[in-house]
């Protein structure tokens, strides 16, 4: 074919933008089906990990002579560093933080975690899909946290909702609720474990004596902790209440 040179580029660009994984391209060349499930078969990530890089992946090219593979939406990887050991990262290749590593030419088996993470990931043949939902906590009573509950300084403190959220969850939905006479005092809310204040979900008081309320989502580290940040005064309403969380 006059044309296969601009075609084959055609090919390494499709798959270099990750428009398409190689599997996909090769695909359309009409592989014959001993070929196919060398691209095609699943492999599993399991465990109790965090951050949590469980499902399943897929081939999508090679890397130091070997086959990586890439979780089915696209956020974790697994690659040979061409020496002696497989890694399972946010990116493909030597970029920190290493998430997992295994000292063994085969791919299948235990990863140890590292800096930053925690869990034995299991490698294994098959398929583990992403176990998402929401979980309707029901019909509370009464606020889970009222002000005297809280501390009001100005600081980030932990917020501990071990009693209310089961383990697992991966986030959790709070309804805020405020009313204080001074305007711009404020509540936010973060994962614990950040340590700026941009990521973060925050209430206001814009108008002096007007109750607000306000939906938060945060997400949950492993003791189902976040943190919160006030300087509402006293003789003020604060009220948090638990509406679900997800799994």
């Amino acid at each position: 074919m006059p044309f296969e040179w601009l075609i084959d580029l055609i090919k390494e660009w499709v798959i270099a933008q990750a428009y398409a994984t190689e599997a996909w391209v090769l695909g359309k060349d009409y592989q014959s089906g001993a070929d196919v499930p060398e691209w095609t078969n699943p492999i599993s990530v399991s465990g109790i990990l965090d951050p949590d890089s469980t499902c399943t992946y897929l081939k999508a090219g090679t890397y130091n002579n070997q086959p990586y593979y890439r979780r089915l939406d696209g956020s974790y990887f697994i690659w040979w560093d061409g020496t002696d050991q497989w890694y399972i990262t946010k990116v493909l290749g030597h970029t920190p933080p290493l998430r997992w590593q295994r000292i063994d030419p085969s791919i299948l088996g235990d990863y140890t975690p590292g800096p930053g993470s925690t869990g034995t990931a299991t490698v294994s043949v098959g398929y583990n899909y992403l176990k998402t939902g929401f979980i309707d906590r029901g019909d509370p009573a009464a606020v889970d946290f009222a002000y005297g509950d809280l501390t009001h300084d100005g600081a980030w403190r932990d917020l501990d909702l071990s009693g209310i959220v089961p383990a697992g969850a991966k986030a959790v939905s709070l309804f805020h609720r405020q009313n204080t006479g001074t305007v711009l005092k404020h509540i936010y809310f973060r994962t614990k474990g950040n340590v700026n204040d941009k990521n973060v979900s925050k209430t206001f008081q814009q108008v002096a004596n007007i109750l607000r309320g306000k939906d938060h989502t945060i997400p949950l580290d492993a003791d189902r902790k976040i943190q919160y940040e006030s300087n509402i005064p006293i003789f003020s309403t604060c009220n948090i209440t638990v509406k679900g969380w997800w799994f």
